[in-house]
């Protein structure tokens, strides 16, 4: 892809593919479930392709300049009071694809280990999730935005004021 706007097509696609594969598969055998945001307050590492795909989107302004910062405790900025994703249709790759499939109340205990299903690493996990982050990582770094990968919180270093 070699115009913005046919990546961030191809991104919309790449989402739209992920989010029907958890619909139709991995909804079936997870723990997650709407309402469960133990895993907002994690690291939630993102590229400048999705950092932009989320201003494009929502209009809300982010922060390429900061840097990486890591060992989060605080929620995602887009994680409401009521513990709801407000960004939840532009959301990242990494949100798309961390599911739980160890007993729910395990995430919210400090310090204890679960069992999670989709990881991209160390060729472990769902094929299809390594493959969307593989395709992500290329355009990120390929493409016409300054390509870094940061938290979400780097990029968006405030609560916009939906979210309050």
């Amino acid at each position: 892809l070699n115009d913005v706007s046919s990546v961030f097509d191809g991104l919309e696609l790449i989402y739209a593919f992920i989010d029907k594969l958890n619909s139709r598969f991995v909804s079936t055998f997870v723990t997650c479930s709407k309402g469960c945001s133990h895993c907002c307050n994690m690291d939630v590492q993102m590229t400048t392709l999705e950092a932009e795909y989320i201003v494009r989107a929502t209009g809300i302004a982010h922060n390429i300049d900061t840097p990486l910062t890591t060992g989060h405790k605080t929620p995602c900025p887009f994680l409401s009071k009521m513990r709801v994703c407000t960004i939840y249709t532009y959301r990242p790759l990494v949100c798309r694809t961390y599911h739980v499939v160890s007993d729910p109340n395990l995430c919210s205990t400090s310090g204890v280990e679960v069992l999670q299903y989709g990881g991209t690493h160390g060729h472990m996990g769902n094929p299809a999730y390594r493959a969307a982050m593989e395709w992500v990582h290329f355009q990120n770094q390929h493409g016409d935005v300054h390509s870094t990968v940061k938290d979400i919180r780097n990029f968006f270093p405030y609560r916009p004021l939906s979210t309050i």
